[in-house]
């Protein structure tokens, strides 16, 4: 009764080696139309968590929303440098407030200030926070990134992000 309710409160993963590895699966979260996973694990209250690791299965309890952040938005990648390994399929940016059901997205190369485009993916509200997310068509190693997120509740926020190799 206590596995199934932990279960039940918890990111699941199967077919892992290790607890780290399940952590990038609940991360990278590769089109999953809802962002679940991603957006609890990045959620800003997010407060005690718990980690479980048995076999090839692992779960991560992030019910607990008793943190606090002054943060009003979360993305992934993070602005800055950004190993290639987390510039998968979608990047996505997360409020930790308001709802941004409705948001916008652009993104342009910095080089060139060329536009880059790609498919924006209405995530539904929930899991740990009001999402966009989107699949660029350009994910250079070596170039930088400037996206611009707009919404009613939060205004325009840009970020740079820079993609890069780690040896």
């Amino acid at each position: 009764a206590e596995g199934a309710a932990g279960a039940g409160s918890s990111n699941l993963a199967l077919g892992t080696s290790t607890s780290a590895d399940t952590i990038d699966l609940y991360v990278d979260d590769d089109r999953v139309d809802s962002l679940g996973h991603r957006r609890w694990v990045l959620n800003g209250p997010l407060g005690r968590v718990g980690i479980g690791f048995a076999g090839n299965a692992g779960c991560l309890s992030v019910f607990d929303s008793s943190g606090s952040t002054s943060r009003t938005w979360i993305s992934w990648p993070p602005p800055g440098p950004a190993p290639q390994a987390t510039t998968g399929a979608w990047w996505s940016f997360q409020s930790t407030g308001p709802s941004i059901a409705e948001a916008s997205v652009t993104m342009i190369r910095v080089r060139d200030g060329m536009d880059v485009t790609g498919t924006v993916h209405r995530v539904p509200d929930g899991y740990g926070g009001s999402s966009v997310a989107w699949e660029p068509t350009d994910r250079t190693v070596g170039e930088r990134y400037r996206v611009t997120v707009t919404s009613g509740a939060l205004g325009e926020i840009s970020y740079e992000v820079e993609i890069v190799t780690c040896p």
